[in-house]
């Protein structure tokens, strides 16, 4: 299972990113002020970028379509969508809807993320995780 697991997340914010090395100083600046909302996964047991959208909005839209191209579809579409709790909550919901209704599956399973992520990522990440098609 591990080779099909895909989990893409979006911080609200560069500056826990910036607090936790990941990105320096400038870089942080300047994303915040173009509004610069990268888009991370997981490869090889670490946090790499994927892409950068500007917005919040257009990261979002990617990440739905990024999973509309390699989830499994309906009852095997096993689909987790995550957040830093109640400030990302709403946001996490409506991801889950948009989701359901892509996927055509019935169950999206919400969850908040644990303590640890949320020390790097911040108030407001959100995150998707599912499996591709065998």
């Amino acid at each position: 299972m591990i080779p099909r697991a895909r989990i893409y997340f979006l911080v609200d914010t560069l500056e826990y990113l910036r607090r936790g090395g990941r990105i320096g100083g400038a870089a942080a600046l300047v994303g915040t002020i173009l509004q610069v909302k990268p888009i991370l996964t997981f490869r090889d047991g670490r946090v790499d970028q994927f892409e950068k959208e500007r917005t919040k909005r257009r990261a979002l839209a990617r990440i739905i379509e990024l999973v509309r191209n390699e989830s499994a579809r309906g009852a095997d579409a096993h689909l987790t969508v995550m957040h830093t709790g109640a400030q990302a909550e709403a946001d996490a919901q409506t991801l889950a809807g948009e989701l359901k209704a892509a996927l055509g599956t019935d169950e999206v399973l919400l969850m908040s993320l644990v303590p640890a992520i949320v020390t790097h990522a911040g108030p407001g990440a959100l995150a998707v995780g599912f499996f591709t098609p065998r």
